[in-house]
């Protein structure tokens, strides 16, 4: 779960950090998953795990390693987009 609010930038959001915090709580509580099986990306951690692109795409090699047929994987990016 990828949440940014972009903290003291001129484009700073202020709710992509609760959105994927509210998600978490919903994974585990209606889909029985456990808070091992999340992997949580915010601004809320020291700034050498902020959700910067190397970290995210950590993310995706940490949900992906243990994957097998049949599981179902979640994943949420809220914040920014650009193409």
């Amino acid at each position: 779960l990828v949440g940014i609010n972009y903290r003291d930038t001129r484009n700073e959001l202020r709710g992509c950090i609760n959105d994927v915090n509210n998600t978490k709580v919903f994974l585990m509580e209606r889909f029985g998953f456990q808070e091992s099986d999340i992997c949580m990306l915010t601004e809320d951690e020291r700034e050498i795990n902020w959700p910067w692109k190397n970290r995210i795409i950590q993310g995706f090699a940490w949900l992906l390693k243990d994957a097998k047929e049949g599981d179902h994987l979640f994943i949420q990016y809220s914040g920014h987009g650009s193409q």
